[in-house]
C-alpha cells in the first residue's frame, strides 16, 4: 500500500516539475517562432528561466531559421521522461521507445495547439475591455496570436467592424487536434507495448 503512495507521489512530482518547466520552454519556443519582443519583461523572465538548460543543449543542436531545435527537443524529452516514469511506476512495464517518442511528439503538438487556442481566447476576451496595448501580457498575447489571426483574416472576406478571424483560427486549431494530434496519440499508444 505504501508503495502505491510513493509511486503516486513520484509520478505527481515528475509531472509537475517536468510539465511546468517544459511548459515554460514551450512558451519560449513559441515566442521565438513568432519573433516576439524579447525586451518585454515576461519574455526576459522566460528567457532567464530557460537559458540554464537550453544554452548547453544549443551547443549540440543547430537552429533552423526561427525554430529553436534545442527547445523543441527538450520539451519532447521532458514529455518522454514524464510518460516513462508514469508507465514504469503504474504498470511496472518498460514501454517501447518508439511508442514513447510518437506519443510525446503528439502530446507536445497538442500542448502547442492548446497554448495558441487559449491565447486567442484570452486576447478576444481582453479586446472587450480595451486593455493598455503596452501591457506586457497584452503584448505577449498579441505576439503569439498575430501570425495565426493574420492568416485567418486573409481567408475571410472583408467585414467592417466584426473580426471573425478568431473563430476561423480556433476551428483550424481544433481540426489540428482531431486530425493530427489524435492519430499521433493513437499510434504512440499502439507502439508502447
Amino acid at each position: 500500500m505504501e508503495n502505491n503512495y510513493f509511486s503516486d507521489a513520484t509520478i505527481y512530482l515528475a509531472n509537475v516539475i517536468l510539465g511546468a518547466y517544459g511548459f515554460i520552454i514551450m512558451i519560449r519556443l513559441i515566442l521565438q517562432l513568432v519573433e516576439a519582443d524579447f525586451y518585454n519583461p515576461i519574455c526576459k523572465a522566460i528567457h532567464s528561466i530557460t537559458n540554464p538548460i537550453l544554452k548547453p543543449i544549443r551547443a549540440f543542436l543547430p537552429r533552423f531559421k526561427r525554430l529553436d531545435s534545442a527547445a523543441l527537443l527538450t520539451v519532447v524529452a521532458f514529455e518522454i521522461i514524464a510518460t516513462w516514469i508514469t508507465l514504469k511506476l503504474k504498470n511496472s512495464i518498460d514501454p517501447n521507445m518508439a511508442g514513447l517518442i510518437v506519443l510525446s511528439i503528439g502530446t507536445t503538438l497538442g500542448e502547442l495547439v492548446r497554448i495558441f487556442t487559449w491565447s486567442i481566447i484570452l486576447q478576444a476576451l481582453l479586446s472587450w475591455i480595451a486593455p493598455d496595448p503596452h501591457n506586457p501580457v497584452v503584448s505577449v498575447l498579441h505576439s503569439i496570436t498575430a501570425p495565426i489571426l493574420t492568416k485567418a483574416r486573409a481567408v475571410l472576406p472583408s467585414t467592417h467592424g466584426i473580426d471573425f478571424s478568431p473563430i476561423v483560427a480556433l476551428v483550424a486549431l481544433q481540426l489540428t487536434l482531431i486530425l493530427i494530434v489524435g492519430p499521433l496519440h493513437d499510434a504512440g499508444k499502439m507502439l508502447l507495448f
